[in-house]
C-alpha cells in the first residue's frame, strides 16, 4: 500500500529539511508544497499579508492532484515490485483539518466528483500527517536566520493562531517534539511511527 507522509506545521519548523532528510531514508518521491503556491500567493506571504481560505484552496487541490497522479503512476507501474515506490512525502503547512481533508480528498473542495474521489483515494494510498513542533521562540530564530524564503516571518502569529493541533483522536495525525533534536533523530522517529 502507498503511504503518503505530510510532514505539516508552521513556518521554520523544519518541513522542507527534515522532508528531504526523509525522502533519501525511504527512497520515496518528494512533493515540496511551497513550490506549488501560485504567484499571487507568494506575493502576498513576502508582503506579510495572511492567506486567506480563498487564496489557499486553489494550492491545496493542487497538491491533491498531484498526490492522485503520483498514486496513478504507482497503480500502473510493475505490481507491487519490491523496489517499487511505497512512500511519498510531503510538505505543507496543513493548519487546519479542512486543509488536511483537501490534501487527501475527503472535502468537497477538493473535487467534483467527491464518491469516486474517495474510492480512488481509499484503493491507492493511506495517509499519515506528521505535526513538526517547536516552541515560538525558536521558530522566531529559525524564521529570522532564514535569508532565502518568501515567508514573512511577520506573518508566524498568524499561523500559530490558525493551527488547529492533533488530538488523541486524531488517529492519522502524529506530533514530534522537536525541539532540541538532531535532524536524524526527527526522521528515526517518523521511521517508527510509519512502521506502526
Amino acid at each position: 500500500m502507498l503511504t503518503l507522509l505530510v510532514l505539516m506545521g508552521v513556518s521554520g519548523c523544519g518541513k522542507s529539511t527534515i522532508g528531504k532528510d526523509l525522502t533519501l531514508a525511504l527512497n520515496s518521491d518528494f512533493i515540496e508544497g511551497d513550490d506549488y503556491h501560485p504567484p499571487e500567493n507568494v506575493q502576498k506571504m513576502k508582503q506579510g499579508i495572511p492567506l486567506t481560505d480563498t487564496d489557499r484552496y486553489p494550492w491545496l487541490i493542487k497538491l491533491h492532484s498531484l498526490v492522485l497522479e503520483k498514486a496513478n503512476s504507482y497503480k500502473n507501474s510493475e505490481k507491487n515490485s519490491p523496489e517499487q515506490l511505497k512512500y511519498i512525502v510531503m510538505t505543507c503547512s496543513a493548519l487546519r483539518i479542512k486543509y488536511r481533508q483537501i490534501i487527501v480528498g475527503d472535502n468537497q473542495i477538493s473535487t467534483t466528483n467527491v464518491e469516486s474521489d474517495a474510492d480512488q483515494k481509499e484503493n491507492q494510498f493511506q495517509t499519515k500527517f506528521i505535526y513538526l513542533e517547536l516552541p515560538k521562540h525558536e521558530l522566531v530564530r529559525r524564521l529570522e536566520a532564514r535569508k532565502s524564503h518568501f515567508f514573512n516571518g511577520s506573518l508566524l502569529d498568524t499561523q500559530l493562531e490558525t493551527l488547529e493541533l492533533p488530538t488523541e483522536e486524531s488517529k492519522d495525525l502524529f506530533k514530534i517534539d522537536c525541539y532540541g533534536k538532531k535532524n536524524q533523530e526527527i526522521v528515526n522517529e517518523i521511521m517508527n511511527i510509519i512502521r506502526q
